[in-house]
C-alpha cells in the first residue's frame, strides 16, 4: 500500500509541483486548501505524514498542528512544517509539536529523503523480540536523557559513544532507525555538530513514545 500524504497548502504552485514531486516518488497525494479542510481530512483519511504550510487562511499551520496533536484520532500522525522563512521555526516546531519542518524552496532530492526520514518514525515491534522490548526502551529512554544533558554541556564525546552504542544495539535487535539515528549521532557528535544532534534527539524522543505506545498496543 502506497504512504498517503496530506498536503496542507494554499498556493497553487507550491501544491501542484509538490504533488508532483510526490506522486513521482511514489506516494498517494491528499490536499487541503485550509485549516479547516486539513482538520476534516486528517480524521476521514488518516494519512502517514501532513506536510502543513504555516501561512494558511482561516487559521495558521500553528493552531492546525495544535489542534491535530490534541486529537486522539490524528496525535500520532507525523507533522512536518513548510515555510518560506526560517526565523522560529525550529522553535515553534518543537513549541506546537511538529515532529519537523522543511524549509521552501526545496532541492527534489533532498526533499523526498527529508519525507523518507519522516515517515520512518512510523515503528514496528518484531513479535519474536517483544520480550525483549521493555528493557531495550527503558535502555534507550536513559541515554535520550543522558544525551540532553550532554547538549547541556557540549559533551560531544558522551553523544559520540552513546550514537556509538546505538548503532549496535539497533542492528541486534533490527531496527533500522536506532541503527541509522546512532550513526548519524556519531557523526554530527564528531564534527561538533550542536543543531543537528538536538534535531536527532527530538527525533530520537518522539520515536520511542511511539514505540512504547506501539509495545503496549501488541500486549492487549
Amino acid at each position: 500500500m502506497l504512504n498517503k500524504i496530506l498536503l496542507v497548502d494554499d498556493e497553487a504552485d507550491i501544491i501542484n509541483i509538490v504533488t508532483f514531486r510526490l506522486q513521482k516518488a511514489g506516494y498517494s497525494v491528499l490536499v487541503a486548501g485550509t485549516g479547516i479542510e486539513a482538520l476534516e481530512k486528517a480524521v476521514t483519511e488518516l494519512p502517514d505524514l501532513i506536510l502543513l504550510d504555516i501561512n494558511l487562511p482561516q487559521m495558521t499551520g500553528y493552531e492546525v498542528c495544535s489542534r491535530l496533536k490534541s486529537a486522539e484520532e490524528t496525535k500520532n500522525i507525523p507533522v512536518v512544517f513548510m515555510s518560506a522563512s526560517t526565523e522560529n521555526i525550529r522553535e515553534n516546531a518543537m513549541k506546537y509539536g511538529a515532529d519537523g519542518f522543511i524549509i521552501k524552496p526545496f532541492e527534489p532530492g533532498a526533499f523526498i529523503s527529508k519525507i523518507e526520514e519522516y515517515l520512518k518514525i512510523t515503528v514496528e515491534v518484531d513479535e519474536e523480540l517483544s520480550g525483549l522490548m521493555p528493557k531495550f526502551i527503558q535502555d534507550k529512554t536513559g541515554n535520550i536523557a543522558e544525551l540532553k544533558k550532554a547538549l547541556e554541556i557540549n559533551d560531544f564525546a558522551m553523544v559520540q559513544h552513546i550514537g556509538h552504542v546505538w548503532k549496535g544495539s539497533g542492528s541486534t535487535y533490527q531496527i533500522h532507525f536506532v541503527t541509522e539515528k546512532g550513526a548519524a549521532l556519531e557523526n554530527a557528535a564528531k564534527n561538533g555538530r550542536v543543531e543537528e544532534i538536538r534535531d536527532l534527539v527530538t527525533g530520537i524522543e518522539k520515536y520511542f513514545n511511539k514505540l512504547k505506545i506501539k509495545y503496549k498496543e501488541t500486549q492487549k
